[in-house]
């Protein structure tokens, strides 16, 4: 569609010489689309005669064509309207067929001209181009072309079965107009015939309501002596509460006061036994004498026993120069004598090997190996699942420093991928880890680099960590084994509990600080606590240590941690008695098994019941299982069905042991540090379900004083409220396993 400068005619036609003798004109624009343009400047050009044409001599040394140029042009526009004839095409609309032909005319044309060959072949590729764009437009446009004739025959085939709808639908209502008609016309006689019924209603509603206002009265004298009868009502049963009341307090003084008088007597009973046990004071001086020479006697050995040691400490010294074995400053080891006994245990060990530092390797590599192996096997049947769909797991037990159930690569810690750390699975510290396929265990004569980049933990800041176990410095490692972390935990609880209320109503955290072992009670006597609560994190993946690590950060107390621990034993001892069978085998059916769980822990939610199927064994409802070992649990190897039953039972505690501090701390102003048992009872009568689920001694317990003595002016501290209530019996009785009450007496 651009316009360009185009020549005058004579210099197409005539060659320079008529282009000189012609008069000079502006050049005018052309569209270089109008095809018959060229041609028309042709037809022109052969009609102005010899006048346009040069004299021979100038077209022979021009070189531009003359006479018989003129005459071809005829020829070709002869041509053209033979060939328009011949195809029929004359007269016809512009069309692809006709370009063909004058664009074939064009090309003879550009032959005569040789000097315009060059611009006029540019052009007639340009027009070519133009015309095959066109043509390849159009025959897209033609799909589309059929397509609306499709639609539109379509739209005529729907105007017609619409016009034939329509037909039968205007039938249809001209028949329900007649229809209605005669309806209309029964229901004009019935119209008629309602309104003579109306007036006559109408004449006995005017009777019947003069009457209805004579009962009204009747009813209201009525209504209102029942009112009278009503208050005197009320204040009876006002009078039958406060004797209720009043009664009640009388049977409680008297429960009171036999509850005083067995006291009392159990008392006496104590004080007379005590006074028969006394021994004469002769014999109390002879046990004194005997007592002070025996403390003696101690004193003395105690003596001997440090210079035992003394010689001892030189005998070890002597020994490790002779070898040539050099213990660093502050390692725990010893020459193996006398020497240890060694056991075959079922054909694990070779006792018969020379030396017994290698037979105490083999025995250690061997203990990774089984424990690694054990907790790779039971994580593919079930128990890597469990860990990490566990909600009370992914909230207290994912720590950088906690040690995954079983090894890979990807679910390594960050310390387990450092090489220094590599030898930690197999040493003392029992971390259980198989970090390497070929990893060997330290010996006294060759220290792996692990205890030398081990041998400090890391500080921690974490805002997750308890106050009083951060620390902004590094520690020193002590390298807790699973077994010493258990045994003193375990001896703290148990002390804990000896010193009643006063001792459980201190945080654990607090209480572990007062009463550090006397080896570790230096200058830093907090670093062996730090070590054992980071001897927690590590193994908290584990139940036995994830309830300790609740246990530290205040979340259960100690009866909930022995309740975890020893569900198991429950279990064990119910099944026993209740699927007692005659051969004395411990095999039931996996249905059973389930029922059997279903029966003793009612009160477990649907979707968990759901989460321990999946830790069942393999096989239909009726295969045979054996109870004892599913429920098998220990320290090492953690069965799947153990473990996801004691990972609820720490989930539903610290939930409910939430929502009674909830409870708790919603019955307190702001700012206010003791809390009243009325206020607090009040509060947890607006939970239904808890008011029901705690009785009178749970709220003692928390108040850290008897029943008998429980007032509604008792006070406490709120924070020892709150740590006490969770020792209360409510948790035991609803996560922990027993047999319906029929059945417990029938077991009886």
């Amino acid at each position: 569609g651009d316009w360009v400068p185009m020549e005058p005619l004579s210099r197409l036609v005539g060659g320079p010489a008529a282009a000189a003798a012609a008069p000079a004109k502006p050049a005018r624009p052309s569209k270089l689309w109008e095809s018959s343009w060229a041609c028309r400047r042709l037809e022109v050009a052969s009609a102005r005669g010899p006048a346009l044409s040069p004299a021979p001599t100038e077209r022979r040394r021009s070189g531009t064509p003359g006479r018989g140029d003129r005459s071809g042009v005829q020829q070709v526009i002869a041509w053209i309207e033979q060939e328009l004839e011949a195809q029929g095409l004359r007269g016809a609309p512009p069309s692809v067929e006709r370009a063909r032909i004058f664009s074939s005319a064009l090309g003879e044309v550009v032959e005569m001209l040789p000097s315009y060959r060059p611009i006029l072949l540019a052009v007639q590729k340009e027009y070519d181009s133009l015309v095959s764009l066109l043509h390849a437009q159009v025959a897209a446009v033609g799909p589309a072309e059929g397509r609306f004739k499709t639609l539109k025959a379509e739209g005529l085939s729907l105007v017609g079965e619409s016009m034939s709808w329509l037909q039968t639908e205007i039938a249809s209502l001209r028949r329900r107009l007649a229809e209605s008609r005669g309806e209309c016309d029964a229901l004009r006689e019935e119209v008629g015939r309602l309104a003579g019924e109306n007036a006559r209603l109408r004449e006995a509603a005017e009777r019947d309501k003069s009457q209805a206002n004579e009962l009204q009265h009747q009813n209201l004298d009525v209504l209102r002596h029942l009112e009278r009868m009503e208050t005197q009502v009320e204040r009876l049963r006002a009078t039958e509460k406060e004797a209720q009341g009043l009664n009640g307090h009388l049977k409680q003084k008297v429960r009171e006061k036999e509850l005083r008088i067995h006291t009392v007597e159990e008392q006496l009973n104590t004080e007379r036994e005590r006074i028969a046990s006394m021994v004469p004071r002769e014999e109390f001086e002879a046990l004194r004498a005997e007592l002070n020479h025996a403390e003696v006697n101690i004193r003395e050995l105690e003596e001997a026993n440090a210079a035992k040691q003394k010689d001892y400490l030189s005998l070890v010294e002597s020994y490790s120069r002779n070898i040539g074995q050099k213990l660093a400053d502050g390692y725990d080891a010893r020459p193996l004598t006398p020497r240890p006994s060694w056991f075959h245990c079922r054909g694990l060990l070779d006792v018969d090997a020379a030396r017994s530092s290698d037979k105490a390797e083999a025995a250690q590599e061997l203990l990774q190996h089984i424990l690694t192996c054990s907790r790779n096997l039971l994580a593919a049947y079930g128990l890597h699942d469990t860990y990490h769909k566990s909600a009370i797991l992914q909230r207290h037990g994912r720590h950088e420093l906690a040690a995954p159930l079983a090894f890979s690569e990807d679910a390594a810690p960050k310390w387990a991928k450092n090489p220094a750390f590599q030898e930690d699975a197999g040493d003392g510290s029992g971390g259980g880890l198989d970090v390497s396929a070929h990893s060997r265990v330290p010996t006294l004569t060759g220290r792996s680099p692990m205890r030398e980049a081990d041998a400090w933990l890391p500080p921690d800041t974490d805002p997750g960590t308890p106050e009083v176990m951060r620390h902004s410095a590094k520690v020193r490692n002590l390298r807790l084994s699973r077994k010493r972390t258990s045994e003193f935990v375990e001896g703290l609880m148990a002390l804990r509990s000896r010193g009643g209320a006063a001792s459980l109503a201190v945080p654990f955290l607090d209480f572990m600080l007062d009463h550090i072992p006397e080896e570790h009670r230096t200058e830093d006597s907090n670093d062996f606590a730090i070590n054992v609560y980071a001897a927690v994190q590590r193994y908290s993946a584990e139940p036995d240590f994830l309830a300790y690590l609740l246990l530290f950060k205040g979340k259960v107390s100690d009866a909930v941690v022995k309740d975890n621990r020893s569900m198991c034993t429950e279990l064990l001892r119910i099944f026993a008695a209740h699927f007692e069978t005659a051969d004395g085998t411990k095999m039931i059916t996996k249905q059973q098994f389930f029922i059997g769980l279903r029966e003793v822990l009612p009160n477990k939610e649907k979707d968990m019941w759901q989460e321990l199927v999946n830790s069942f064994p393999i096989g239909g409802p009726d295969v045979q299982v054996n109870y004892e070992w599913l429920l098998m649990d220990d320290m090492y190897v953690l069965s799947p069905i153990v473990y996801s039953l004691r990972l609820q039972h720490l989930e539903e505690t610290v939930a409910f042991g939430e929502r009674l501090e909830r409870t708790l701390r919603g019955s307190l102003r702001e700012g206010q540090l003791a809390v009243r048992y009325d206020a607090l009872e009040a509060a947890f009568r607006e939970d239904h379900e808890l008011i029901t689920l705690l009785q009178p001694e749970d709220f003692a317990k928390a108040f850290g004083i008897p029943v008998r003595s429980l007032k509604p002016s008792s006070e406490q501290e709120v924070a020892k409220v709150a740590e006490l209530m969770k020792h209360g019996d409510a948790f035991r009785l609803l996560y922990f396993p027993a047999l319906p009450t029929d059945d417990a007496e029938a077991g009886a």
